[in-house]
């Protein structure tokens, strides 16, 4: 019996495709406001990727958790611990973002996108 082979390409790294530079005054959700966000507020990835975030400042005590989808549809969330200065992956692949949430204040703006 022969594999089945499939390739998937990536669109380029879009570091604030799903959330532009933002703060909050308290936990809360981000705006899903990027230009991968569609018209019901879905940030739409394509192809299955790894949610990146990224800061200047330091937001090391803000947990952000992911909700979203795979690419079989299913839910799938996972908590990503604030950063300093630099940026942080998560771990999960999705497909779509419906919600991050900021678990306290986010005082430096911190931009959420996509990995190429």
């Amino acid at each position: 019996m022969r594999p089945i082979v499939q390739t998937r390409q990536l669109a380029a790294a879009n570091a604030n495709g799903i959330a532009e530079d933002q703060t909050t005054g308290g936990a809360g959700d981000l705006s899903l406001d990027g230009t991968l966000v569609d018209a019901n507020g879905v940030a739409q990835l394509g192809t299955q990727r790894q949610v990146i975030f990224e800061s200047a400042g330091n937001i090391a005590t803000v947990v952000f958790t992911v909700t979203g989808t795979d690419d079989q549809g299913r839910t799938i969330s996972e908590d990503v611990t604030g950063i300093s200065g630099s940026s942080e992956v998560t771990a999960l692949n999705f497909a779509t973002v419906t919600q991050i949430a900021a678990s306290a204040v986010v005082g430096s703006p911190v931009e959420v996108g996509t990995t190429g």
